[in-house]
């Protein structure tokens, strides 16, 4: 028999987004979602986990966008704009030494918050990236997450937007 996942991202980015994907499962079409671990609605995020422990619960490696990061800025400043937020976009060079450190970070927070994680995925699938793809299963590998997000869209998706 199969089973479609309907997977809501962001969870954890701003009330309204955690109020729909928490509305959106009650009401029967969301399955699972992905918490971010450094978005600014996290603890709410984790508490709504906690009170849906059937919403399954991946983990959303956030690497950009402009929210910060987990850990403080000047373990990982390769990462990060002139306001001590992730870059916008996918352009810059990094430290591997301290992707893999805020990499690790977000999982390890993920983990103590006491609720059973389902799968890691990430923002905009940074983690599908070469180079960062490798990083990403090592970890899983080291914290025993057996499941990856893998995207099937067309490399000229645009999601509805124009550019």
């Amino acid at each position: 028999m199969k089973k479609l996942i309907v997977n809501a991202d962001d969870f954890g980015l701003h009330p309204l987004i955690n109020a729909g994907i928490i509305k959106g499962y009650r009401e029967g079409f969301i399955t699972s979602t992905s918490l971010m671990p450094s978005a600014p609605c996290w603890q709410e995020a984790v508490k709504l986990a906690q009170e849906n422990p059937q919403l399954g619960i991946g983990v959303h490696l956030t690497l950009v966008g402009s929210v910060a990061p987990v850990l403080p800025a000047a373990k990982v400043s390769s990462l990060l704009d002139e306001q001590g937020l992730f870059l916008p976009d996918y352009v810059g060079s990094i430290k591997r030494s301290e992707l893999e450190a805020e990499l690790r970070a977000q999982i390890e927070r993920a983990l103590k918050a006491k609720i059973n994680i389902t799968h890691i995925d990430s923002h905009q699938h940074t983690h599908v990236l070469p180079g960062i793809n490798a990083l990403v299963l090592k970890l899983c590998n080291e914290y025993n997450i057996i499941r990856v997000r893998i995207p099937k869209e067309a490399y000229t998706f645009t999601g509805g937007f124009h550019t």
